[in-house]
């Protein structure tokens, strides 16, 4: 009986322990080590879709690397359409962006760190937190090609891209029937390097969960070394920009192991 009380004890305490753990955890989360998040982005001059891969090395504080796709669209793109009545291709038309001859596709890739400021409540809380990202930038300038003919299908369509030569029917709206394919011209395209930086509020609703569900609100910078050639300059005028100055807001899907 003296042997065993102490062993009796023992077990106790190990199991007194073990449950104080348990509901500690259960208040406070589940620590990983690693998270991978899919993100979907609309901002001010486009969209992106990023790819993130991190390390959380607390509670409140996680770094990452991530990797991405989107498009930067000029704040003068109006988007227009062809009278389909009788048109080329008995009615069918597409819109097109007057004065647009480049598409601006960008690669970012860069690494990020986010800090929650705010210990998500029980089940149903929200933690909140700051993130600070930056990287490098490629432009992928496409050529942007108009199908040229006739709205009512007196002259044959072709399909022409902007140059000194083509500018007079380029910007000829009587001509205009559309836009050509996406991937018309592909092989004709440029990069422009760059860079980018962003800052942002970081609202999770997983933060402590092994599945990951967030919204991203804040400010990001695109900047390359020279104006990004993607309207037409008209009147002399040459609106392009080498920087773009976006707000925006993201969702992010993932999971922690």
């Amino acid at each position: 009986m003296k042997i065993l009380s102490p062993i009796l004890f023992l077990l106790i305490y190990s199991v007194s322990v073990s449950a104080q753990t348990r509901l500690a955890t259960e208040a406070k989360g589940i620590v990983f080590d690693r998270e991978k998040t899919v993100e979907f982005r609309l901002h001010t001059h486009g969209w992106a879709i990023n790819y993130q891969i991190g390390t959380i090395k607390s509670y409140y504080k996680t770094s990452y690397y991530e990797f991405g796709l989107g498009e930067l669209n000029s704040h003068k793109e109006v988007s227009s359409s062809t009278d389909p009545v009788g048109s080329i291709g008995g009615g069918s038309f597409r819109s097109y962006s007057y004065g647009k001859q480049n598409y601006a596709f960008v690669l970012r890739g860069g690494m990020g760190f986010k800090k929650y400021y705010s210990e998500k409540a029980a089940k149903n809380g929200v933690a909140v937190g700051v993130l600070f990202a930056g990287g490098l930038t490629a432009a992928i300038m496409k050529p942007y090609y108009l199908e040229i003919g006739s709205p009512r299908g007196t002259e044959i369509a072709k399909s022409i891209k902007y140059t000194p030569e083509t500018e007079t029917l380029f910007l000829d709206k009587n001509k205009i029937t559309g836009s050509d394919g996406l991937f018309t011209g592909l092989s004709e395209s440029g990069i422009v390097p760059g860079a980018y930086g962003r800052v942002g509020l970081h609202l999770d609703w997983g933060a402590f969960d092994e599945f990951l569900r967030a919204l991203e609100i804040g400010i990001q910078l695109d900047v390359f070394p020279k104006k990004l050639p993607i309207m037409v300059p008209l009147n002399g005028v040459n609106e392009n920009k080498p920087y773009f100055l976006n707000l925006y807001v993201s969702l992010q899907l993932g999971k922690r192991n």
